[in-house]
């Protein structure tokens, strides 16, 4: 692919808006295309090179690996967007990913083969205009796996428009909190990982936000408390949901308690950055209710229980639409 002013544009501004604040490195080369290892099967006969728009990296807190997310960066109108071949994106990019953990080449160009490394996959739809106001899960959810043609062991993670404003209004929120004194510092804030039934974080509290944390419904980040306060731990909460619902902020107490977040030490920030018009009401219900069912089985006392229920607040940050550029960025292939 021939390397355009606006791809690497994007990318710089991709990087400075979102994925830094959630401490991915972003690897210098850009716009680099590479031999592909396997051309028969990735049907590269002809064109025999597959491109790389941007690499990011980052260490997993589960593994302990180096990660290097092979990117995909497309920038459409609301137009081009309803008429663009997903599916074949997708396959493109699951090929690079598969060929990109076999490549020497690749390695060369962005890998410290020092160290052990996993290469992921990712699609950054961004909508340029800001008219798309579909659900763009509604449009992967028709397309049939078997279609992507991914190997078993390639992972590819798509963020579409509404996932960009999202991830750019959770990292916008988190500079401005950090401006106003409510968080501290990039270096003193870290994301929980909790130890799940068939693996360990090998750090349950990372500096990195990983790819699949990003994609998730909750990202969890914790902080010691810089102002003068009851509470000697904040823990800051972004929920992608509606908050429309009692079980859904249940959900999320039984998530602060059974990962032991939620305790007489700690404040906790539940933050919906799209909600339900009668989120923080239904949030103060739920509070109530779980206070009622959970304590008795609770390891604690009455106290300290409601000391650390008592902890948890709602917050409604403002959701910003990302703005890189007022031109038409050109990534078509």
């Amino acid at each position: 692919m021939a390397e355009t002013a606006e791809i690497q544009k994007m990318a710089e501004l991709a990087s400075a808006d979102i994925f830094s604040v959630f401490g991915w490195e972003h690897q210098p080369l850009m716009n680099q295309n590479w031999d592909c290892v396997e051309p028969q099967k990735h049907n590269r006969i002809k064109v025999k090179t597959h491109p790389t728009d941007v690499v990011f990296k980052y260490v997993d807190p589960y593994s302990g690996n180096d990660v290097y997310i092979q990117t995909d960066l497309k920038s459409y109108a609301k137009g081009t967007l309803e008429s663009a071949d997903l599916v074949k994106a997708i396959r493109e990019l699951g090929r690079a990913t598969e060929c990109a953990n076999k490549s020497p080449d690749w390695k060369k160009l962005y890998v410290d083969q020092t160290r052990n490394h996993d290469v992921l996959g990712m699609l950054f739809v961004y909508n340029h205009d800001g008219a798309y106001d579909k659900d763009f899960s509604d449009a992967l959810a028709p397309m049939a796996p078997s279609n992507f043609d991914l190997s078993p062991t390639t992972f590819i993670g798509v963020v579409g428009p509404q996932r960009v404003i999202y991830l750019n209004s959770v990292a916008k929120d988190i500079k401005i909190s950090h401006s106003d004194g409510q968080l501290p510092a990039k270096q003193q804030r870290r994301f929980f990982y909790p130890h799940l039934s068939r693996i360990m974080a090998l750090h349950q509290e990372s500096s990195v936000a990983t790819l699949l944390t990003l994609l998730s419904p909750l990202i969890v980040m914790t902080y010691p408390m810089t102002t003068s306060s009851a509470f000697s731990r904040g823990c800051f909460a972004y929920y992608d949901g509606k908050g429309d619902s009692v079980d859904e902020f249940k959900y999320l107490f039984d998530y602060f308690f059974k990962y032991q977040r939620a305790d007489e030490n700690t404040a906790i920030t539940i933050n919906l950055l799209q909600p339900d018009k009668n989120a923080a009401a239904t949030f103060e219900i739920a509070k109530t209710e779980f206070a009622r069912d959970y304590w008795p089985v609770a390891d604690t006392s009455q106290d300290q229980f409601k000391t650390a229920l008592n902890g948890i607040r709602y917050r409604e940050p403002q959701s910003v639409v990302a703005q890189f550029s007022q031109t038409t960025l050109g990534m078509k292939r």
